[in-house]
C-alpha cells in the first residue's frame, strides 16, 4: 500500500538541548553559530525514521521523520501495510519521535511530505525485465524515462524539483542490490513493483484537492481511498495489466491496430529507433519530422508496443 513515507509538523517547541553532540545526531548551525538544523538516525541502511528537525525564520521548529513503513514495522519492505496497520504506525512513530528528540509529535495529524504508494505484480521470473525494457520507449508527456541497469524504470516528473516519480522496476534485484538475506531475495523473485511516489508536501496537496479531500494530513492520505485512486490512474496511463498479460510485444500488435500502411511506418520507426537511438530523424536521410516520430511512438504505445528490442 504504501512504502517510503515523510510526515512534517510545525511546533513552537523546541528540541532537547542534551541531543547535539549526541551519538547518530549531527547538527548544523548559521555563520553566528546558531543551531538551526538537527539530523536524527542518518545511519545507512538503518530501517528507523530518519528525522530532520529544522528552524523556520518565525522561531518554529519543523519535525520531519521519513520511513519505510514496511520495513520499519515489519523488518522488510516486502511486506506493504495495509490500511489496518497505519494507526499502529502513528502510535510507533509518535513514541519514537518522543524518545529521540523529547519532542510532542502527532503523526497522524501531521502533514505527509512524502508518500510512496505501492503495488506488487507477480510475473514469470523471466518476463520482469523483459517487461521493464519494452517500457524503454513508452512516451510520457513532461516526464523524462531513466531506465537503470536493465532493472529499474523511473518517469521522473520536470521541472526544478522532482516532484513526483514513477518508477517500475525488479524487486528481486533491488533487494539483492541491497545485500537482502537470501530468503528475502527469493521471495522477491518474479515481483514486479509499482511506486507512485509524491515526493513534496505540495504534490500531496495538490494530490488532495484533486481527490477534493479537506486537508493532506497523514490520517487522510494514508488511505485506500487515495491508494485506489493514484494506481488506478498510473497503471491505466502505462497499460500495465495489459503489457503484464501479453507474453511479450509483437508487431502483430500493431498491425492489428492500424491500416497496413501506417503500421508499415510504424514499425520502420520503431526499428530505427532500436538501431540509431530516438534521435534517427535528424538525419534527412529518412525524411521524418520531430513530430511524425513522436506520432509514431505514440501509435505504437496505443498498440501495446514501445520497442522492438
Amino acid at each position: 500500500m504504501f512504502d517510503t513515507t515523510a510526515l512534517s509538523e510545525t511546533t513552537f517547541r523546541r528540541p532537547d538541548e542534551r541531543l547535539v553532540g549526541r551519538e547518530g545526531i549531527r547538527s548544523k548551525y548559521t555563520r553566528a553559530g546558531e543551531l538551526y538544523q538537527l539530523f536524527v538516525n542518518e545511519t545507512e541502511g538503518s530501517a528507523e525514521p530518519r528525522i530532520t528537525l529544522t528552524k523556520t525564520r518565525q522561531l518554529s521548529w519543523i519535525i520531519r521523520p521519513e520511513v519505510s513503513i514496511g520495513a520499519w514495522m515489519f523488518g522488510s519492505n516486502l511486506h506493504l501495510p495495509t490500511e489496518d496497520d497505519i494507526p499502529q504506525f502513528f502510535e510507533m512513530m509518535n513514541s519514537y519521535i518522543g524518545e529521540r528528540t523529547g519532542m510532542v509529535f502527532d503523526a497522524q495529524n501531521a502533514r505527509t511530505a512524502r508518500a510512496d504508494i505501492t503495488k506488487d505484480f507477480k510475473l514469470a521470473e523471466t518476463r520482469v525485465l523483459t517487461l521493464l525494457n519494452e517500457y524503454r520507449a513508452f512516451p510520457w508527456a513532461k516526464y523524462n524515462t531513466i531506465f537503470i541497469n536493465g532493472t529499474t524504470i523511473n518517469f521522473d516528473s520536470r521541472g526544478k524539483r522532482l516532484s513526483r516519480r514513477v518508477a517500475l522496476y525488479s524487486k528481486f534485484h533491488e533487494r539483492q542490490n541491497h545485500g537482502a538475506p537470501a530468503e528475502e531475495q527469493e521471495m522477491a523473485r518474479g515481483l514486479l513493483r509499482l511506486e507512485v511516489q509524491h515526493r513534496t508536501n505540495k504534490s500531496l496537496a495538490d494530490l488532495a484537492q484533486s481527490l477534493k479531500l479537506s486537508d493532506h494530513k497523514a490520517k487522510t492520505m494514508l488511505s485506500s481511498r487515495v491508494r485506489d485512486f493514484v494506481l488506478e490512474k498510473v497503471v491505466a496511463r502505462l497499460r500495465l495489466e495489459e503489457a503484464i498479460e501479453r507474453s511479450g510485444p509483437t508487431i502483430e500488435f500493431i498491425f492489428n491496430n492500424h491500416g497496413h500502411s501506417l503500421a508499415n511506418r510504424i514499425v520502420t520507426h520503431l526499428a530505427l529507433t532500436a538501431k540509431l537511438g530516438r534521435s534517427y530523424y535528424l538525419n534527412p536521410l529518412f525524411g521524418v519530422s520531430p513530430k511524425t516520430a513522436r506520432q509514431y511512438t505514440v501509435q505504437a504505445a496505443k498498440s501495446g508496443v514501445f520497442t522492438l528490442e
